[in-house]
Parts: structure tokens; C-alpha cells; sequence
């Protein structure tokens, strides 16, 4: 998004279609991205990338293979929600269990179909567990499908995320311009 500032220049361009480019040659056949190559697509991935190419896409406006990358993207993510609580996990449907959840990546992919233009009334219930965890815990959790606890174990979900925190202020805020929407 850095290099967005400096349009202008030619060797920028280049840079951000190579990158644009190395996405969607990385997306798994299943719609959704990893982070590593052959590896099971996951939400949190899918959902940077879903937002990266977002932007992309307003520069190559004219690359009909990012619009698909991002339709199929979107697609893996919307069937990835878990139905029984309407919320994301680490897993695609939440670890088929509603207590396999997390409000971490429920807001990841909130946050990226909210951007590519979904309704976030259709959303409701997964933003009202953001409430739910922050009356019960004082505190959203950390992402828990993080490298870090991926690959040196668990325990550090205890902490509180800065990196979280902020991005349930601004799905909290567009939830309560939902309501105030559906209430008139």
C-alpha cells in the first residue's frame, strides 16, 4: 500500500503486478489462500490477500484474472463460515465445531468481505460475538492462528492483542451504523 504514493513511476507498477501476479498464482484450487504453498487454504490468509488484491485491482482494472482470483476468494471464505454460530475459525466452518471460532478470524474475514462490498447485516450474529467476548474477557484474544502459536505452541492466546483490538473497534462501529440503518 506503500508503493501506492508513487504510482507514477514505471518500476512501481511493475512491482505491484509481479506481487499482484504471485497471489493469484499462489490461491489453492479451492478458492482460498495458505501461507505456505501447498498447504490448506485458511481464513486469516485468504483474508489478507483477499484485501490486497482489493486494492490492486483499482490500478489493473482491467485484469479480468484478479477479478476472478478475488470472486473465487471470496466465495472459499463466505463457505467457510461456520453455520451453527456464523462465525470463522483457523479451519474452514470453524473446525466444523462452533467452538473451534474465534472472533480473530471472524473479523479477518468480516473485514475482507466487507470491503469487496458484502452487507454487514448479513453478518450480524459473528459481530455480536465481538460484544459477547469483550463483556465476558474484558479483551479480544490474540489471532490464534498465528505462526507464532502454529509453530511454537500454544499458551499465547492468553495475551491481549494489540493488533486485534483495533480492527474490532472499526467492524464494532461499522455494526452499530448497521443498526442505527435497520432501526429508521
Amino acid at each position: 500500500m506503500a508503493l501506492s504514493f508513487f504510482l507514477d513511476d514505471q518500476e512501481v507498477r511493475e512491482a505491484i503486478r509481479k506481487a499482484k501476479d504471485w497471489l493469484i498464482e499462489n490461491q489453492n484450487e479451492d478458492g482460498g489462500w495458505s501461507i505456505w504453498k501447498y498447504e490448506d487454504s485458511l481464513v486469516s490468509a485468504t483474508s489478507w490477500t483477499l484485501l490486497a488484491l482489493r486494492q490492486v485491482v483499482d490500478l489493473f482494472s482491467d485484469d479480468e484474472k484478479a477479478k476472478l482470483s478475488i470472486l473465487n476468494g471470496a466465495i472459499w471464505l463466505k463457505l467457510t463460515q461456520n453455520e451453527s454460530n456464523g462465525c470463522w475459525g483457523f479451519l474452514p466452518n470453524g473446525g466444523l465445531s462452533a467452538s473451534e471460532t474465534s472472533n480473530a478470524s471472524t473479523r479477518m474475514a468480516i473485514h475482507a468481505l466487507f470491503s469487496l462490498g458484502e452487507d454487514l447485516e448479513d453478518y450480524l450474529s459473528a459481530l455480536k460475538s465481538f460484544l459477547v467476548e469483550f463483556e465476558t474477557e474484558s479483551r479480544w484474544r490474540t489471532i490464534t492462528e498465528s505462526y507464532t502459536l502454529k509453530y511454537f505452541g500454544e499458551g499465547l492466546d492468553q495475551r491481549i492483542s494489540w493488533f486485534n483490538a483495533p480492527f474490532m473497534v472499526i467492524c464494532l462501529l461499522l455494526m452499530l451504523n448497521v443498526y442505527r440503518v435497520a432501526l429508521k
